[in-house]
């Protein structure tokens, strides 16, 4: 039998399986609705990160390379730079040629560290992505 004692403001309840004599008690014992609820909660959201794992799977990534890499992370911020797309936060396009400039130089220095190391694709990639942005850079500074 469960037991309940009150006293000031709060209740005990005895929610033991068995009594203290070792026997199990004859009613088991009662869940309360927060803990239930918490429960609830909780598997709702083990839920709904199964299903972000999920779509995650789902997404066909393409295989990284050198060259996606190079386009991917230096092209859109280069060009954000120099004024050629609009900046992703402010909508609005806005010049930066020292920071332009300084991610061409940083490609520049990827370009020497990786002579040698590179397929001939690869290589013929980053060459004309170097220059075709030292080509925009010279564009923006004469205007």
């Amino acid at each position: 039998m469960v037991e309940e004692k009150e006293g000031p403001g709060f209740k005990i309840r005895d929610r033991r399986v068995f009594a203290r004599d070792g026997e199990p008690q004859e009613t088991p014992p009662q869940r309360d609705e927060t803990s239930h609820t918490r429960e609830r909660v909780s598997q709702e959201a083990r839920m709904e990160e199964d299903r972000q794992r999920e779509r995650l799977r789902e997404i066909p990534l393409p295989k990284p390379t050198f060259s996606g890499f190079l386009t991917s992370f230096f092209l859109p911020q280069v060009l954000t730079f120099l004024g050629e797309i609009p900046h992703p936060e402010t909508q609005k396009k806005e010049k930066n040629l020292p920071m332009a400039k300084y991610l061409i130089d940083v490609l520049g220095i990827i370009q020497e560290k990786t002579k040698g190391n590179l397929t001939p694709e690869e290589k013929n990639h980053l060459d004309n992505l170097l220059a075709d942005l030292r080509l925009l850079y010279v564009k923006a500074v004469n205007l």
